[in-house]
C-alpha cells in the first residue's frame, strides 16, 4: 500500500526532482513576495512533460473591491490577483491556462493550466476593464473608512445596551475586523467550527475562540457573521440550538 509522504518544508528547487501528474496550490500564491519566481521553479521542475495538470486558487481582488471586503486585507498577503493578472502571470511563466473561474461565491479565482495548448486570449483584458478596476481601487479607501466608522457606531450601540455579542469566524476576516474596529475590544468570544482553534485566542486583541456549542450557555443577543456565504448555515445551527440571536453581516 502506497502512503502519502508529507514534507514539512517550503517548496524550493531542491524538490524539483519529484515528478507529479497533478500540482495543486491553494491560497499560497498571494502570500509569496515573488510569485513569478515561484511559478518558474514549478515550470522548471515539470521540464518538457506536457501531461502534468496545474491548479491554483487565490482570492479574487475584484470581488474584494466590489464588495468592499475590507476585512480581506491582511498583512500576510503580498499581492492580489484579478482574472487578467493571474492569467498573464501563468502565460509569462510558459503555462497555458485552460480554465479560469470564480469560486466560493466569487471570493476566489481558480485557474487550471498545463503545457498543452490553452485558450488564446487573456480574460477581462482591455481598456474598459482596466478603467473599471482603476475606479474600484480609487473608491475603495473611501468605503474602507465609511465601513469602519459604521461598525464602530454599531459596536458602541451594542455595548450601550449591554448585549452579549460574538464574532463568528476566527479566520483572517475575523482577525482583521477585531484589529481594525478597536471599539470591539470588549467583545469576549469568537466562534469557529475548527476544533483546533478552540481555547486559542485572536492575535492582537486576545478574544477567546470557542465552539458553537458554547453559545448554548452564553446566549448572545447578536452574532456578527464574518463571511456571508455561511449566513444560512449559521442561522440554521442557531435555530437548532434554540438561540434567537440577531445576525449581523460584517
Amino acid at each position: 500500500q502506497n502512503l502519502a509522504r508529507v514534507i514539512q518544508d517550503y517548496y524550493s528547487e531542491k524538490y524539483t526532482a519529484y515528478p507529479a501528474d497533478f500540482i495543486a496550490c491553494r491560497h499560497v500564491l498571494e502570500h509569496i513576495e515573488s510569485p513569478r519566481a515561484f511559478l518558474e521553479i514549478i515550470r522548471r521542475a515539470i521540464g518538457i512533460r506536457e501531461d502534468p495538470a496545474i491548479f491554483f486558487e487565490v482570492p479574487n481582488a475584484v470581488h474584494t473591491l466590489k464588495k468592499f471586503g475590507i476585512w480581506d486585507l491582511i498583512y500576510e498577503h503580498c499581492g492580489y490577483f484579478t482574472r487578467t493578472s493571474l492569467s498573464h502571470l501563468f502565460r509569462v511563466c510558459k503555462f497555458n491556462p485552460h480554465q479560469l473561474e470564480e469560486a466560493f461565491g466569487g471570493q476566489y479565482l481558480c485557474i487550471e493550466a498545463s503545457l498543452r495548448n490553452g485558450f488564446s486570449e487573456l480574460a477581462d483584458c482591455g481598456t474598459k476593464f482596466l478603467d473599471e478596476l482603476k475606479a474600484l481601487v480609487e473608491h475603495f479607501p473611501i468605503y474602507f473608512h465609511q465601513k469602519v466608522s459604521k461598525w464602530k457606531e454599531k459596536i458602541k450601540e451594542f455595548e450601550s445596551k449591554n448585549e452579549n455579542v460574538v464574532i463568528w469566524g476566527a479566520g483572517s476576516k475575523g482577525i482583521s475586523f477585531l484589529n481594525t474596529v478597536h471599539d470591539a475590544d470588549w467583545i469576549e468570544y469568537v466562534v469557529d467550527m475548527n476544533p483546533y482553534k478552540h481555547d486559542m485566542h485572536i492575535p492582537g486583541t486576545g478574544q477567546k475562540i470557542v465552539s458553537p456549542e458554547f453559545l448554548k450557555r452564553y446566549r448572545p443577543e447578536v452574532v456578527i457573521v464574518m463571511n456571508s456565504i455561511y449566513q444560512n448555515e449559521i442561522q440554521q445551527m442557531l435555530q437548532e440550538m434554540g438561540i434567537t440571536s440577531v445576525l449581523e453581516l460584517a
